[in-house]
């Protein structure tokens, strides 16, 4: 894994003004390596969720850039940076953000709808219920969130992420509401992703669920700390 994907360079992050302003992130560096799973592991209040979305083009560094793909999608006007978002990123998060009216398959298919790929619609049935299928939810693509546990709920959202092949799933706390079971699950998921193509940069608070990365990048208030191989 020697071809860098994305570069993180000296990204600094504020939020308040005056006397109490808090820097969220302080001069974070790092690269990530195309095809590679790469955990952020800190604990909560380290700039670990801020970072992601610097990383997916959510938000915006004071200073600093993020270079993807070869785009500098930090310095991207708004309307860009959203169309490049849709295209690129795919987002798991901690409380799974399912449409809860939808089925699990309308779910999948509606991430591939926003970003416009596949484009037609039998193709986003079609490539949505195999990656059901692919998290182990085959028999259930009828169900809604309600109907299914939490652990399903995170393999849906994993899914949704997936359907439109993003260069990167940035994945926030993916694990936090899951047993154990269910946490080494989403996060072999997460692995077997990059052998659909995708790069994975995923935070946690809990080193043991760092073990499956390939590299593991360590921060603590808003500052890289180190880095190792799990």
């Amino acid at each position: 894994m020697s071809e860098v994907l994305a570069r993180v360079e000296d990204v600094w992050k504020w939020y308040g003004r005056g006397e109490g302003r808090i820097a969220a992130l302080k001069g974070v560096s790092f690269e990530v390596y195309r095809g590679e799973m790469l955990a952020i592991v800190g604990p909560s209040g380290s700039g670990k969720s801020v970072l992601l979305m610097i990383m997916g083009g959510v938000e915006v560094p004071d200073k600093g850039r993020v270079v993807v793909d070869g785009v500098e999608v930090s310095s991207l006007p708004g309307g860009k940076r959203a169309s490049w978002r849709r295209r690129n990123v795919g987002f798991v998060f901690q409380f799974f953000h399912l449409i809860p009216t939808l089925t699990a398959l309308e779910n999948v298919v509606l991430g591939m709808e926003l970003a416009g790929r596949p484009r037609g619609k039998r193709e986003r049935v079609e490539r949505a219920r195999r990656l059901l299928e692919f998290v182990g939810l085959k028999g259930k693509e009828n169900r809604f969130p309600g109907e299914l546990s939490g652990g399903e709920q995170q393999r849906v959202a994993i899914a949704r992420a997936l359907g439109p092949q993003p260069l990167f799933i940035l994945a926030d706390e993916p694990t936090a509401n899951l047993d154990t079971a269910n946490k080494l699950r989403v996060v072999k998921l997460l692995r077997a992703s990059t052998e659909m193509g995708a790069t994975v940069v995923f935070a946690t608070h809990d080193p043991d669920l760092a073990r499956d990365a390939d590299r593991i990048v360590m921060i603590r208030d808003g500052e890289v700390v180190g880095e190792k191989a799990p």
